[in-house]
């Protein structure tokens, strides 16, 4: 797990970490370089940020299997996101009001192992009440988004 190079960079860290975490080896400026070609090949650039879209396919560039997931209440987005965890696959969360990108990869206990790219430390354990006040997006109703990575995504 990698600290982000740049202050709008949260998302391709976080596909470089999720790629890493699912045994790909790879760098974050190949994940860039990879992120710029499929901006070239038809994905708007956006200078404020990785869209979920330039993730998703960035991801699915490597052969990484993806889909979103979305839930409008914190416990059943919480109990899909273990549903995931505990599979062995990574789930992209969009967190701080679909701001930041952090990225999900374990199940302790009661919480969560999150890999937070600007956060000194990288990796954060969250317990289920934590995540959830950091992952729901503020809206009526409340949505917690991500998108799922790894072996049987469908």
């Amino acid at each position: 797990m990698r600290l982000q190079s740049g202050q709008s960079t949260c998302g391709q860290t976080c596909a470089a970490n999720a790629l890493r975490a699912l045994g790909k080896s790879v760098t974050e400026d190949q994940v860039a370089n990879r992120l710029r070609r499929l901006a070239l090949d038809g994905d708007p650039a956006n200078n404020f940020g990785t869209t979920d879209t330039q993730i998703r396919r960035l991801l699915e560039s490597y052969r990484v299997p993806v889909r979103q997931m979305e839930a409008h209440e914190a416990a059943l987005g919480v109990a899909a996101l273990r549903g995931e965890l505990t599979t062995g696959r990574v789930v992209c969360l969009a967190v701080d009001n679909n701001a930041h990108w952090v990225l999900a990869f374990g199940v302790t206990g009661s919480g969560f192992q999150v890999a937070d790219s600007a956060d000194s430390e990288i990796v954060v354990t969250y317990t289920e009440g934590q995540l959830a006040a950091r992952w729901g997006a503020s809206g009526n109703p409340k949505s917690y988004y991500g998108l799922v990575a790894g072996r049987g995504v469908r």
